[in-house]
């Protein structure tokens, strides 16, 4: 950072900072944040494969044509299928190296614009597979940001497994 002071002369020492201070303060580059996370549906049936929706935003990406890395971990208690589309919905940026290992997907986005810094859409359809529960469960996917100025965030979105229904009981009758 350059800093540049000055100040108003003073008939006894000029515009000399002797004996003075001089108060600076310097804002740090915005850090990379994960906003509005949306999963739809959010509750689904055990013991069912369901595609899902994963939206959120990323906001104050670096726009310095540097690498910015994101990864959403699917939680162990579903099994991650497939990423069948991951798509940056921001003008000019698009997800890259695309790499789906277990229940984690990566991509990467380098934006490279006159601006600062970007806010990112990003939208995944992702194809989960959930087992059988005894009772309602929980569990969450999360969504790490490593932005090239070396800041980071994550986020979550909460996934429900719903108990399934039980069968209709059949019963043999036995007459003697």
């Amino acid at each position: 950072f350059t800093v540049e002071a000055e100040k108003a002369p003073r008939p006894e020492v000029g515009t000399a900072f002797a004996n003075d201070s001089v108060d600076v303060s310097v804002a740090a580059p915005d850090a990379v944040q994960i906003d509005n996370v949306n999963l739809e549906p959010s509750s689904v049936d055990a013991n069912t494969t369901n595609d899902h929706d994963l939206t959120f935003d990323a906001l104050n990406v670096s726009a310095d044509n540097s690498t910015d890395s994101f990864e959403v971990q699917i939680p162990s208690a579903a099994t991650l299928e497939s990423a069948n589309d991951v798509t940056v919905t921001t003008e000019n940026v698009s997800a890259q190296n695309l790499n789906v290992d277990g229940n984690n997907i990566t991509f990467d986005v380098n934006p490279d614009t006159e601006a600062t810094d970007l806010d990112l859409s990003v939208e995944a359809n992702v194809t989960v597979s959930v087992p059988n529960v005894s009772q309602e469960t929980t569990a969450d996917l999360t969504i790490d940001a490593t932005d090239s100025d070396g800041t980071s965030d994550d986020a979550s979105a909460t996934l429900t497994i719903t108990v399934e229904e039980d069968a209709p009981a059949y019963y043999t009758l036995k007459l003697s």
